[in-house]
């Protein structure tokens, strides 16, 4: 057993080497995911005409023409960390993701019964598009390419292909993020702020001393528009389930509405390569739309 962990220990360690290969070793997320408006902190987002921006900065714009929330997140987290992954190349050089999971994993994980929840959540990963843009170019694509849903009643799974373009983006010009060990106390979770806060402090790579409030408008929810009994209420909330948050090494401190959190040994921010995300823009805007689909698993 010793050598076991011994063994686990050693690759935990080299997770953070320059020679991680996103497409074989473990991830789940991305920094710049965790810490923009992408996946709301709110169970009911508010639905608009246009488009959301997720994430702006001088060079950097993430927007999505749907709303998504920490339910999304969540089913992604699932797929990525429990589902059985399979690489392709295509035939221009970049990967191809697909990856298999049993229906079944996903309600134990979850633990629902509610089927026509998670169909509802594939549907919407499926249409969402993200567009990403600088101040010349621009590049839109989905986060899955496709699904199907295979198998009898007994062993009925899904089968699903990641936009490549999606993987490309997040994963190659941004850093990606392993902490499949705290998937399942962040799946747990039922509150969706207190879900986007954690996946908020996982991003950091040190510490986070922050503002609760602060923390919530840059993840979607801008508690600053509603009414002072809902901000009470979500300091309450916050209060509430200090034990909760603990087990992610985050602290809430009402008296002055702060969160702080230490990094987490649980947490591998895996190495980023020379690409970043402004540089990957008009990598994935070249790469062509139509792709033959690979075998099935």
């Amino acid at each position: 057993m010793k050598k076991k962990d011994d063994d686990n220990n050693k690759n935990n360690k080299n997770k953070d080497a320059n020679d991680v290969d996103i497409y074989k070793d473990d991830w789940q997320n991305s920094v710049l995911q965790c810490r923009s408006a992408m996946f709301q902190a709110c169970k009911e987002p508010q639905e608009k005409k246009g488009e959301y921006i997720c994430y702006q900065r001088p060079k950097l714009v993430v927007s999505i023409d749907m709303a998504l929330n920490q339910g999304h997140r969540d089913i992604l987290d699932i797929l990525l960390t429990y589902g059985t992954k399979r690489v392709f190349d295509a035939y221009d050089g970049t990967k191809i993701i697909v990856v298999y999971i049993p229906l079944n994993k996903i309600l134990e994980v979850k633990k629902t019964r509610n089927v026509k929840w998670i169909m509802d959540k594939i549907k919407d990963l499926k249409k969402v598009m993200i567009e990403v843009k600088d101040n010349n170019i621009k590049a839109a694509f989905s986060i899955l390419n496709f699904y199907c849903l295979v198998g009898g009643n007994k062993n009925m799974g899904y089968i699903f292909e990641l936009d490549r373009r999606y993987v490309k983006f997040f994963a190659e010009g941004d850093i990606p993020l392993d902490y499949k060990e705290l998937v399942p106390m962040i799946i747990d979770v039922s509150s969706y702020e207190i879900k986007a806060v954690i996946r908020y402090c996982l991003s950091q790579s040190k510490f986070v001393n922050e503002d609760l409030f602060e923390i919530l408008k840059k993840v979607g929810y801008d508690v600053t528009t509603v009414s002072l009994r809902q901000q009470r209420k979500i300091k309450k909330l916050f209060k509430d389930n200090t034990e909760t948050l603990k087990n992610f090494n985050i602290m809430y401190i009402s008296e002055t509405n702060t969160i702080k959190y230490t990094k987490s040994k649980k947490v591998y921010h895996l190495a980023k390569k020379e690409n970043s995300p402004t540089t990957m823009i008009p990598i994935v805007a070249e790469m062509s739309p139509e792709q033959p689909k690979p075998p099935l698993l």
